[in-house]
């Protein structure tokens, strides 16, 4: 690895350049050794973004046998992606499969997801990569290759470019053009605070006057995901002695404060987000619920302990995201993929799966019987937001924000696991605690 240090625009860009050629090399033996490492076929996911598109070309040239490519559909077309996929499974030559999912499919799926996630969760995602490894399981494959893991550490994700423009704005809080940077964020997102105007600055505006704080980088989208608690049942609110995110503070190391913004908010996405939701409840669970490995070759040591490696200044230059991996995909992938606009999956917001649809009866968990009985929420502000997300939904134009789609997530999954966990369970059924031993095969001295 050349020793970085403060450049040039022309020699920074010199340097992306030659950690581009490393990487390459390392993210091909990643994959490589998780497609020739298996005595079953291993498919590869593909979404037609960055990512996806570089582990199946790398895939791709790791096998001479016949190479599969699984890809998610949605009737939706505002979350389709389905041109790009094609045009990458033409260019590898896969043999390729597709299932489209709707609204429907998403409120039908809920509650098996919830079964297998044993957990709350904020985001319909989850939803459709159920059905797509169950469609995977269907087709004989075992294992697939995903690309999770680029953006945590190749810093792809428009979370990493706020943060950094939001400190650029903090050093002149009264500054008018600094903060129109952020108008370059989140275009994928209709509603999205960036399409707010000057509500949208005033939403990014929250703790700007604390930039050496740890959780800084991630304040904004805290401070969205907290409006749930408004609906908490004062029973619940009463059991609540800390906040969340002041819990994940105290795990954090204790210098972390005083390092890079980008370093601080990697940091904080990798361990608040990427193992308990992005692995777990989105890719894991969704996957070993029909018998599917997921491989993840972004997430080999080699390519984390390089992505680390890299100094602020070429791990994101500017706010070029992902520069060294755009680069090393150069003469790999199409240009229309390489340089696409970011398009991250997102699955439809669940107003659209439990308004619309015939599929939408586990909307009666949200009926005040039913809170009642769980006591986890309020049944009077739960009615009060049914009642004006219902009227709003009946414009099908309309589309939850991003805040309202979390909270009705989070209401929705939750009744969903007292149901599924809570209420079925009887202490009677196993009146003795498990019991568990510790085996270790520690072979031959």
């Amino acid at each position: 690895m050349p020793q970085f240090g403060v450049q040039s625009g022309a020699r920074n860009s010199h340097l992306v350049s030659e950690a581009a050629d490393e990487l390459k090399p390392i993210l091909g033996a990643a994959t490589k050794l998780r497609m020739v490492r298996s005595d079953v076929p291993v498919g590869c996911y593909l979404s037609g973004g960055l990512d996806s598109t570089i582990i199946a070309a790398l895939a791709r040239q790791a096998t001479e046998a016949e190479f599969r490519t699984f890809s998610l559909r949605f009737a939706d077309e505002s979350h389709d992606e389905g041109r790009y996929q094609k045009v990458v499974a033409s260019l590898l030559g896969s043999r390729h499969d597709e299932i489209t999912v709707s609204d429907d499919d998403i409120a039908v799926a809920l509650p098996d997801v919830i079964k297998y996630a044993e957990c709350p969760i904020l985001r319909s995602a989850p939803a459709p990569m159920l059905l797509l490894s169950r469609h995977v399981h269907e087709e004989g494959f075992k294992a697939v290759l995903t690309g999770e893991g680029a953006d945590e550490f190749l810093a792809g994700y428009d979370i990493f470019l706020e943060a950094k423009v939001r400190e650029f704005w903090a050093r002149d809080p009264n500054s008018e053009t600094r903060p129109l940077l952020l108008e370059r964020l989140y275009p994928y997102l209709a509603k999205s605070p960036r399409a707010a105007g000057r509500m949208g600055r005033e939403f990014w505006r929250r703790g700007l006057s604390d930039p050496g704080k740890v959780s800084y980088s991630h304040w904004p989208r805290w401070s969205t995901t907290a409006g749930l608690k408004r609906f908490f049942s004062r029973d619940l609110l009463d059991t609540l002695e800390r906040s969340p995110s002041s819990l994940i503070e105290d795990e954090l190391p204790d210098n972390l404060g005083v390092g890079d913004i980008l370093d601080r908010a990697q940091t904080l996405e990798i361990v608040s987000f990427l193992s308990s939701y992005l692995l777990s409840s989105q890719a894991d669970r969704m996957m070993m619920a029909n018998s599917v490995e997921g491989r993840f070759p972004f997430l080999d040591i080699g390519v984390m302990d390089f992505s680390l490696r890299l100094p602020h200044s070429v791990r994101l230059p500017g706010l070029n995201a992902k520069a060294v991996l755009r680069r090393s995909a150069q003469d790999l992938i199409p240009e229309q993929i390489l340089n696409r606009e970011k398009f991250p999956y997102r699955a439809p917001d669940i107003g659209s799966a439990i308004f619309r649809t015939s599929g939408s009866g586990v909307r009666d968990l949200l009926h005040r019987n039913h809170l009642t009985e769980a006591g986890y929420f309020d049944p009077e502000h739960v009615s009060g937001f049914m009642r004006k997300m219902a009227s709003r939904t009946q414009d099908p134009r309309f589309s939850l924000g991003n805040s309202d789609s979390m909270i009705l997530m989070g209401i929705l999954s939750t009744q969903l696991l007292h149901e599924l966990f809570v209420k079925s369970w009887k202490p009677e059924a196993s009146p003795h605690p498990g019991k568990f031993q510790i085996l270790c095969d520690r072979g031959k001295d």
